[in-house]
């Protein structure tokens, strides 16, 4: 399942938007992996990396849904 879990994976390489469930803060990082018990690997703005475990994940886009014509 781990194989095809990061084959099909369509945030890997792109940038996500992490919301703090407690703070409501907002951090843009890059999803760079999933690690062996299906977190998502990401690197910050400084080069961290960290591992999310948790949370709901969104393929709208960092600026909301694309219409076809925007996408082009």
């Amino acid at each position: 399942y781990l194989a095809a879990f990061r084959r099909d994976c369509v945030n890997l390489g792109r940038s996500v938007r992490l919301i703090s469930p407690r703070t409501q803060e907002e951090e843009i990082a890059t999803a760079t992996g999933i690690d062996e018990r299906f977190g998502l690997i990401v690197r910050d703005s400084a080069g961290q990396e960290r591992t999310i475990c948790s949370g709901e994940v969104s393929v709208r886009g960092l600026y909301g849904y694309l219409d076809e014509e925007e996408k082009a």
